[in-house]
């Protein structure tokens, strides 16, 4: 992750120091649904029947690079909320939220004047997780891993000179936890160890504030 970190860092230092057709800085806000992606469930299991999605929001600044060509740098520090809902018929409902400080740094192809496509890593850093039920909100942050690698890849429509509406899919990279404590019952030594991982879509928009050069 430190290595990882690393090289994200300069990436964007490098972009900074480049010969750019323009620099940018500005903010977003996104607003979607979050879920997990649990993978090896037992064979009579359904995803669906035990996980549902629940509201995702993340808020961001943006520093944008872009080339004199079609090619650009966009590093978005901020915060995001991701987390799922479980419910299993009759047995009790947990609503899990996770908040993330956030780095998404990602690489934008300019298509045109207007279309962006962007993809890269996206580096999350847990804060605060919490289980909510009937039975009141409990503190669940020391059973998920502080450390989140996940990879995001996503599309934006340049409405004016400041406004971007945007659209973007996250799927992360490394496990949410060591344990998936809130998949069901013990499996046994036969069930293949189940791995879970956190995913968002979003529709976020922009504003640019400011050119720096």
């Amino acid at each position: 992750m430190k290595r990882m970190m690393t090289t994200i860092g300069l990436i964007v230092f490098a972009a900074v120091y480049l010969k750019a057709q323009s620099l940018e800085l500005g903010v977003k806000t996104g607003v979607g649904m979050a879920g997990t992606r649990i993978t090896t469930l037992p064979e009579n299991v359904k995803h669906s029947d035990i996980f549902s999605p629940v509201l995702s929001y993340s808020v961001n600044g943006s520093l944008c690079y872009q080339s004199k060509g079609w090619l650009g740098i966009t590093a978005e520090p901020g915060i995001v909320k991701k987390g799922w809902l479980t419910n299993k018929g009759e047995e009790l409902e947990n609503k899990i939220r996770l908040h993330y400080l956030q780095l998404p740094v990602l690489v934008d192809f300019h298509a045109t004047d207007k279309w962006v496509f962007s993809i890269g890593p996206e580096l999350n850093y847990l804060v605060k997780a919490t289980n909510k039920s009937a039975y009141g909100t409990e503190n669940i942050t020391d059973l998920n891993r502080k450390s989140e690698l996940a990879a995001v890849i996503g599309c934006a429509y340049k409405l004016g000179g400041k406004l971007e509406l945007g659209l973007r899919y996250s799927h992360g990279l490394t496990q949410t936890s060591d344990n998936v404590f809130w998949a069901g019952e013990t499996q046994g030594d036969s069930q293949p160890e189940m791995k879970d991982y956190n995913q968002y879509l979003q529709m976020y928009l922009k504003v640019n504030l400011k050119r720096l050069r």
